[in-house]
């Protein structure tokens, strides 16, 4: 074992609750929580030396973009790197049901960016196709699996969390550490989005933005825009939901999101059915 990189490896996914976990990791004395390096996604790998180390502690990278390919490493090159400095490494995956996953991807993206995307046009989106091509989790365990063995592989369920969050937080430390959680666990702050008719809102002013948010005016007209998001978040009603269009990319995804569960549940022996995962 390679006493200079950490032993536990998070990768996430993105939506699937990982800031939550990574407050309770941040919170345990006995754990040093290493948060997006970029280490083995970048050219870090090769020009830096990996962060620091504590033998004394429980070291661990949470890092959910190592799954993703926004301009860095994808995930098979991350693992690999991972693979050669810590061949015994577990590697934590976090999931979600996909359909809930992807709307709340379009949600967040609609907050952070100037894009006045619909639903449809983000899953044809760069954006949207970078979570798509994560959401096969049969495929994506067996990619896991191409560098570490099935042992080595934790997968935890987003609904387990939001369900239980002090359950699936004992059951985390179980399994991952062999022992009980020795802190206080406080109840889950998940990160709460927008309503979803705030979300629409803020959808339509993208839309009609006239100014490059980088100069001036953009940075004024994005103030503004911010500002009525604000203040209609304190008045609406909540009634108007964004859902999962029955259009014929989202029909097709469904299939493909069946196909890839039924699989996943057999191999991985995790009982996804529970809670509303296409099969």
């Amino acid at each position: 074992m390679n006493e200079e990189y950490p032993v536990i490896y998070h990768i996430g996914l993105m939506k699937t609750g990982t800031t939550s976990i990574q407050n309770i990791l941040k919170a345990d004395p006995a754990i040093n929580l290493i948060l997006k390096s970029r280490y083995f996604n970048t050219n870090k790998y090769f020009t830096e030396a990996y962060p620091k180390i504590y033998k004394d502690l429980i070291n661990i990278e949470s890092d959910e973009v190592l799954s993703r390919n926004d301009g860095f490493y994808g995930l098979e090159e991350s693992l690999r790197r991972i693979q050669e400095v810590q061949p015994k490494a577990k590697i934590i995956v976090t999931i979600r049901e996909q359909r809930s996953l992807l709307l709340s991807a379009y949600k967040h993206h609609i907050r952070q960016t100037s894009d006045g995307y619909t639903f449809t046009e983000f899953l044809h989106s760069s954006s949207g196709y970078n979570y798509i091509k994560l959401l096969n989790y049969y495929n994506l365990v067996n990619s896991i699996e191409h560098f570490f063995d099935k042992s080595q592989i934790h997968v935890f369920m987003y609904e387990d969390l939001r369900a239980d969050f002090r359950r699936f937080i004992t059951d985390f430390y179980m399994k991952l550490f062999g022992q009980d959680i020795l802190i206080r666990i406080k109840d889950a702050h998940l990160n709460k989005g927008l309503p979803d008719d705030c979300i629409s809102l803020k959808k339509s002013l993208n839309k009609y933005r006239m100014f490059n948010n980088k100069n001036s005016l953009g940075r004024i007209e994005d103030f503004l825009i911010r500002w009525i998001i604000k203040l209609t978040s304190n008045y609406t009603t909540g009634k108007k939901k964004i859902e999962w269009p029955k259009d014929k990319l989202c029909l097709e995804l469904e299939e493909k999101f069946r196909e890839s569960n039924v699989q996943f549940m057999n191999y991985m022996d995790i009982n996804i059915k529970q809670h509303g995962y296409l099969l």
